[in-house]
């Protein structure tokens, strides 16, 4: 089978096209808040006008059939005093973001996964030679694509995980650390692009499977422990403690994972995208492993 660039590119197109739509929905999901913020706001100034009670501005009842006795019954209410209702409102916008970058990063874990099967097939010395178990170097010329495919996507690979995954990408295209190293030293705000991929990962996994909460100090220690930190000077784990700590809230809520925009410390007016920041941070990433594996595989495309 022959792979020209368009084939890598069709790759890195597909995941520019759901990044891209992951990007407007969280433009749309802000603007629908601020309405919904906007107007619980409006309805409370209207209570306190009229001199009415202010505590509770709206209550719900929840009804549903009752089977056996062939009827509605009500099981219960819920109501919200202002303060609530708003919490409960940016609680939702925040679940609404978390979601947003679980659709991220797995859009880029099918990129990486389609990328990493092209690299196999075009060069099986570029995946480890476990992969390979039981054949020859001659039948393994004889793979179809399909083969580097479901061997990725069936999680049969020896480098199962992301971070081995990036390992032997680095193993394989040294040329890849060292921009990444270039690019941070140079970086007012030193991104260390790479960690970022990981870190999304674990959030993503913690959204998925924890409702969007994480013990922060344990998820933080942990991180500090495993690939690509481990062996960084104490300094330098700080750096990456107050990074990590950006995407927990406070107080009650500061093992949430927590997405919204805020202010930023050091400039008030200036408000920080979480979720837009690590958005444009995977796509970043995306791109240059795109562009540096074309070049490595330039010889081996049709």
């Amino acid at each position: 089978m022959n792979i020209t660039e368009n084939d890598l590119d069709n790759i890195f197109e597909e995941f520019k096209e759901r990044i891209v739509h992951v990007n407007f929905t969280q433009s749309f999901t802000k603007s629908v808040s601020k309405i919904a913020l906007s107007k619980l706001h409006k309805d409370y100034e209207i209570v306190r006008d009229q001199d009415r009670e202010a505590s509770v501005t709206r209550m719900t009842n929840m009804i549903c059939m009752d089977i056996l006795k062939n009827q509605k019954v009500a099981i219960g209410f819920k109501d919200a005093s202002y303060a609530e209702h708003a919490q409960i409102l940016l609680l939702q916008h925040n679940r609404q973001y978390q979601w947003l970058l679980v659709e991220a990063y797995e859009a880029f874990e099918d990129f990486l996964e389609n990328l990493y099967a092209y690299c196999g097939y075009l060069d099986n010395g570029f995946w480890k030679v476990q992969n390979f178990k039981g054949t020859s170097a001659d039948e393994r010329k004889q793979l179809d694509l399909g083969w580097f495919i479901r061997k990725v996507k069936e999680s049969k690979l020896e480098e199962r995980k992301l971070e081995e995954k990036l390992r032997q990408i680095n193993a394989k295209i040294p040329s890849l650390a060292q921009i990444l190293a270039i690019r941070k030293r140079d970086d007012p705000l030193n991104i260390d692009y790479e960690f970022t991929i990981i870190l999304v990962s674990m959030l993503r996994h913690k959204i998925v499977h924890a409702h969007g909460y994480a013990n922060k100090e344990k998820f933080i220690k942990l991180r500090l422990k495993d690939y690509p930190l481990a062996n960084i000077s104490e300094a330098e784990q700080q750096r990456y403690v107050e990074v990590m700590s950006v995407f927990f809230g406070n107080g009650q809520l500061e093992n949430l994972i927590t997405l919204l925009e805020v202010h930023d410390s050091t400039q008030p007016i200036i408000f920080v995208d979480r979720l837009g920041d690590l958005l444009a941070r995977v796509t970043s990433y995306a791109m240059l492993l795109h562009g540096l594996v074309k070049s490595h595989l330039a010889g081996k495309l049709s």
